[in-house]
């Protein structure tokens, strides 16, 4: 018998040491060093805009400073045609030139924002457009004084023509040169722009090539071998070496798929013990000459093909809609009843019972049964395991041997052993009950003389025809039995006196005292003598009441045959 598998109790498992280097501070350095990769992208980003910014500032002024001196050249003249509004708005531009030349080259602040620093031959040709400033700026104002007395000649107004577009190639020139450094700084922050994203990318690749050989990696492990074992390979174990949380995780992965597999082999080898323990069982059952069974609920979950065909039923039929109820007889319900709780005891342990039935085969026939059980606990719940028998043929058996012990086998009447079983059992009745019975002792007349003439077989027939006709004038609480030879016994326990007595015996003796004709068509008669006793008159026991009813047949059988006398006293004589 296989040892029941028991799950081992949980050994105390120790805290695990916390990794140096965990899981969770590879964390924090890559949110860290995300963080530090952003605050450096912003801190670029701001430079960059910052160098644009200075630009647009610087094109700004350097621009107000190439309208401004189109606006002077344009008001100087209006003035000296005789605009006189011009003179006032010519000051006011020669003033704002003069700021916009002083921010230029002072990196002054306007409107708080940066002017970008020049480089060297920018400050060389904004020195130049300062001294023709300076140069612009005298002509303009000289042509500004003499305006109100007289009008400027042609020299003086193409002299200051000229110095008016001077100045303003000198501005372009400027402009050109802001314009082209422009578009290099562009060049070379786009280049800088394209190297951060390239160290953006190559960073982020890095921090998800860590986070996926630290993190992904052993957790899509993880889920491969989850799968792996799910399907059943029990051998599978996960490769880790970081020391961190998730090293921790594959290591208990390992250890519970090795544990997993350990309990797993024990259980298949169970389940083979099992399937072989089973298999053996049913080989067993199955070749066995008598039917096995196991019940629970009343329902048969195991019979075997004997006891199927012991009932005349199909194998299946019995495991699927028939119990032990459906299959004894009616009149034994109560005895199976009060015969199932009987191998259970209060304590929860199991005893065997033997009984006999009579059981019913599918086609209503009736055969006796014998039913050897005992309990079971079957999945966890009480259960009846056993045997059963066909036991017909032994109480066929059984019966005729009873019969042969019991029963006189010439006429099927009882014996005088049954008879004396018979008797004592109503003598201890009367005696109980204080009341009377008789008996009647016949001895057949002319029987020796029967089979002497006819034979035997004549004579074996004859006594067979007694006992019927006997049996035909007998009530049902009567008993006639054969003791011997043509001896024969009447038990009579509701004749309570000699007259009803007397009234019996009577009958029988005119019965017995008719031919009796044999198929052959011989004749056979005879009579017979009767002697009839009353308990407890003369005799309270039966020995006396065997010995008395002899003596009353020998004195009727001695007065001449074919009657019935009476027992009685004879009185004593005196020698």
């Amino acid at each position: 018998m296989t040892e029941e598998l028991m799950p081992s109790p949980p050994s105390p498992s120790s805290p695990c040491a916390v990794p140096r280097f965990g899981l969770s501070k590879k964390i924090g350095i890559v949110f860290l060093a995300l963080l530090l990769l952003g605050l450096g992208n912003i801190l670029v980003v701001h430079a960059m805009f910052a160098e644009f910014t200075g630009f647009d500032e610087t094109m700004r002024v350097a621009g107000k400073m190439r309208y401004l001196g189109h606006r002077m050249a344009l008001n100087t003249s209006s003035f000296v045609n005789g605009w006189s509004p011009g003179k006032q708005a010519a000051l006011s531009d020669i003033k704002s030139y003069e700021d916009s030349v002083s921010t230029l080259m002072h990196r002054g602040n306007t409107n708080s924002d940066q002017i970008r620093r020049m480089t060297p031959p920018q400050q060389l040709k904004l020195e130049e457009i300062r001294i023709a400033w300076q140069r612009y700026r005298e002509d303009i104002e000289s042509a500004l004084l003499r305006g109100g007395t007289s009008r400027p000649d042609a020299r003086q107004m193409g002299a200051l023509a000229e110095s008016s577009q001077s100045l303003l190639d000198d501005v372009d020139q400027l402009m050109v040169s802001l314009i082209k450094e422009m578009h290099r700084e562009q060049e070379d922050e786009l280049n800088i722009a394209y190297l951060l994203l390239v160290v953006d990318i190559l960073f982020l690749g890095g921090m998800w090539l860590i986070v996926r050989l630290s993190f992904v990696r052993p957790v899509l492990r993880l889920a491969q071998g989850s799968r792996e074992l799910a399907n059943g390979n029990y051998q599978v174990h996960i490769e880790h070496r970081p020391n961190d949380e998730v090293g921790h995780l594959v290591d208990a992965f390992n250890d519970s798929a090795r544990r997993i597999g350990t309990l797993i082999g024990n259980l298949e080898q169970e389940h083979l013990n099992l399937m072989r323990a089973e298999s053996m069982f049913r080989g067993i059952a199955e070749t066995s000459a008598v039917g096995v069974y196991i019940i629970q609920d009343h329902k048969f979950v195991f019979a075997n093909t004997r006891l199927a065909q012991m009932f005349g039923v199909e194998q299946h039929r019995l495991l699927e809609s028939l119990g032990m109820f459906d299959l004894v007889a009616e009149g034994d319900h109560d005895l199976l009843e009060a015969n199932v709780p009987k191998r259970l005891h209060t304590d929860g342990r199991f005893e065997g019972l033997a009984s006999e039935y009579q059981a019913r085969r599918k086609d209503g026939s009736l055969f006796d049964l014998a039913v050897y059980g005992s309990g079971m606990f079957l999945d966890g719940r009480p259960a009846k395991i056993g045997i059963a028998m066909d036991i017909t043929e032994r109480k066929a058996a059984e019966e005729v041997i009873r019969k042969l012990a019991f029963y006189d086998r010439m006429t099927s009447l009882p014996n005088r052993r049954m008879m004396e079983d018979r008797l004592g059992q109503l003598i201890a009745l009367a005696k109980r009950e204080e009341r009377k019975l008789s008996l009647l002792f016949i001895d057949l007349d002319k029987f020796k003389a029967v089979n002497d003439q006819h034979g035997h077989e004549a004579g074996d027939w004859l006594l067979a025809q007694v006992a019927s006709r006997m049996g035909s004038v007998l009530r049902e609480s009567d008993t006639a039995s054969r003791i011997g030879g043509d001896e024969f016994v009447i038990l009579l326990p509701d004749a309570r006196n000699a007259e009803d007595a007397v009234v019996v015996a009577e009958k029988i003796r005119l019965v017995l005292e008719q031919p009796f004709v044999m198929e052959n068509g011989v004749t056979l008669s005879i009579s017979s003598s009767i002697g009839v006793v009353i308990y407890p008159d003369l005799a309270d026991n039966l020995r006396d009441l065997l010995r008395y009813g002899d003596e009353a047949m020998y004195r009727a059988k001695k007065g001449g045959r074919n009657a019935v006398e009476v027992f009685t006293l004879l009185p004593l004589t005196e020698n």
